[in-house]
């Protein structure tokens, strides 16, 4: 089997690497830890100190700033019929924007993913 040397890169975003950068110092768990401050354009805690933190860096991890995608679904019932179903989902991270800065970004106090969903069909 021929293997072949890839060429792709792996990596963030200069926008990324530099907010991750600063998170680290700046970036904090609520007082109740079920939120994070103080975060913005990359990982919250990329040090993490505790649990906590490794479970709230799952949820700011690298996410496109803008996506937009169709998909399909099918429910199959007994008698072999199908309901075939299609929706698309737009999404808009303001946290991964590269023209906000986090004081912008607190200012305007966005949440970290607006999400539409619009389902095409079945109609009912």
């Amino acid at each position: 089997m021929p293997i072949y040397q890839s060429h792709r890169a792996g990596g963030y975003s200069d926008f990324i690497n530099k907010n991750t950068y600063e998170n680290s110092t700046r970036a904090t768990l609520t007082p109740s830890g079920n939120g994070v401050q103080n975060a913005f354009g990359g990982t919250a805690f990329p040090i993490p100190n505790n649990g906590e933190e490794v479970i709230w860096n799952m949820h700011y991890a690298g996410l496109p700033f803008f996506t937009n995608f169709s998909a399909s679904a099918a429910v199959v019932y007994r008698d072999g019929s199908k309901l075939v179903g299609r929706k698309t989902t737009t999404s808009r991270s303001p946290y991964f924007d590269p023209s906000l800065t986090i004081e912008k970004f607190q200012e305007k106090n966005y949440p970290k993913i607006f999400l539409i969903y619009q389902s095409l069909s079945p109609v009912r």
